[in-house]
């Protein structure tokens, strides 16, 4: 058995435990493609949700983040991108090692990175960040993401002059508190961001992509 015929039981074996079972003796459960799945809910589920200010991603997507990305995710591939690398001076010798993924369709994480103690304070780890932008803007990431120790000032301060943006704080039960950052490559998903941290302004592309609740916000607000 492969990878992939392991991998494709164990979801299979996890399905059928988990869903094959009707709730209350009675209420079925029906696999759906994506695209089905919401346009139930736009026809069916949608006008019993509250008025909530919502963005379409996609919408939001560059021409060049949305032919990269449809290549870089074709499912026939299967497997999500992974990066390690060592950086090595003129002797090979290691001095710094950095790793990095695919997160989710449009973000990739850089996970770890290290410099060596007799090369810190030289300009290479801010380098490495360079060249990871320039990377991922290339593959057509929407966002880079990374996640630090709360009292790791000195990478910190590094990734925020680069203009990553603190989007949220959690506790990992293997690695403790951790402060999350985010570098947005796409500019209208980094307006999203500004709009939810209290920025009360729309672009075109904004309002376009609102799922046409913009217009309604905008009549709720006319209307106090």
């Amino acid at each position: 058995m492969n990878n992939n015929d392991a991998r494709n039981k164990l979801i299979q074996n996890a399905r059928e435990k988990s869903f094959t079972q009707p709730i209350k003796s009675k209420f079925i459960f029906k696999r759906m493609k994506t695209d089905e799945f919401w346009d139930v809910y736009a026809k069916d589920f949608q006008k019993h949700s509250p008025l909530e200010l919502f963005f379409d991603e996609e919408k939001l997507r560059s021409k060049h983040e949305f032919e990269n990305l449809k290549i870089l995710n074709e499912p026939s591939v299967g497997n999500l991108l992974e990066d390690n690398y060592l950086l090595l001076d003129k002797n090979e010798n290691a001095i710094a090692m950095m790793r990095g993924w695919q997160k989710t369709y449009d973000s990739y994480y850089m996970q770890f990175t290290a410099v060596h103690s007799d090369y810190r304070k030289k300009g290479i780890y801010s380098e490495l960040i360079d060249r990871v932008l320039n990377y991922t803007m290339i593959l057509g990431f929407s966002r880079v993401l990374s996640c630090h120790a709360p009292f790791n000032n000195a990478v910190l301060i590094a990734k925020l002059k680069k203009e990553f943006k603190i989007i949220g704080i959690d506790i990992d039960p293997a690695l403790g508190n951790n402060i999350w950052l985010c570098y947005f490559h796409n500019e209208e998903l980094k307006r999203a961001f500004e709009f939810r941290c209290g920025n009360l302004t729309f672009s075109e592309t904004l309002r376009a992509s609102s799922l046409g609740t913009v217009e309604k916000l905008n009549r709720v607000i006319n209307n106090i």
